[in-house]
């Protein structure tokens, strides 16, 4: 008796506790109904995924890609007149854009950055997008960026991150004269000693090879030659030059007087 009476103790609380039948039926029944429910276009869940459908989420896609890179900028605008681009941040901000905007929208943030171009080297996004704005940056801008390292070219050469946009500017300035002045010169100013701690530095070698050889996988791994990729834009994005007009002749003019 005393079994039997646990017995129906423990199936009182079973029953209690689980859910009656009927209740797990229903809401079974009600799951399968919703996953069948066919829609307007005879598709289940939903409509059907047809050509227009794509193109439509592409769009929409393409809109809010253009709109997040333009707050983005907005935000790396505000940034720049603030001159906070010593902050990490800032750094990966930066990096973000340059990563995914295209050329054009990258060439029409160059100006705002070039003073800031020493200041974003600390960081690893830093240099990554220091090593992206060198690659589109004409003649004239690439100077004033190799200007604002001027001093601290061996203490940059020896950096974890730094190292990789003086490689850069290395591999892809044709302006010897500028590297010279910039980079070379004070590589070699201290003599054996400041060679020799370059050298040393698993970092600053790369600057020497980037020299003596350049963009070779043996002293390059795949993640550094990826930052040195591409070279260059493949179109520069000026404004064409207007055609000059050819000068007149000297009788040219004079025959036009005397006709007249």
């Amino acid at each position: 008796l005393e079994t039997e009476a646990a017995l129906c103790g423990v199936v009182a609380v079973l029953c209690f506790f689980s859910p009656a039948p009927t209740a797990r039926s229903t809401v079974a029944a009600r799951k399968k109904r919703r996953r069948k429910r066919p829609d307007k276009s005879g598709g289940i869940l939903g409509p059907s995924l047809t050509e227009g459908d794509d193109d439509d989420r592409a769009a929409a896609a393409a809109a809010r890609r253009r709109s997040m890179l333009d707050r983005l900028e907005a935000a790396l605008l505000r940034m720049a007149d603030k001159q906070m681009f010593e902050f990490a941040y800032t750094h990966r901000l930066l990096h973000d854009f340059v990563a995914y905007a295209p050329d054009a929208a990258v060439v029409d943030l160059l100006p705002t950055v070039l003073e800031a171009f020493a200041a974003m080297l600390s960081s690893k996004d830093g240099a990554r997008a220091a090593c992206r704005l060198l690659g589109v940056a004409d003649a004239k801008q690439r100077k004033a960026m190799l200007k604002t390292v001027r001093g601290n070219v061996v203490e940059l050469a020896c950096h974890a991150h730094a190292h990789m946009p003086l490689v850069r500017a290395l591999d892809i300035t044709d302006d010897t004269v500028l590297l010279r002045k910039t980079i070379l010169s004070e590589l070699c100013e201290g003599g054996a000693a400041t060679l020799a701690r370059v050298a040393c530095s698993p970092h600053g070698r790369k600057v020497l090879l980037a020299v003596l050889a350049p963009k070779q996988p043996r002293y390059f791994s795949p993640p550094d030659l990826a930052m040195l990729e591409p070279t260059l834009i493949a179109k520069r994005l000026t404004l064409p030059r207007p055609k000059k007009k050819a000068p007149k002749a000297e009788g040219e003019g004079e025959g036009e007087g005397a006709a007249a």
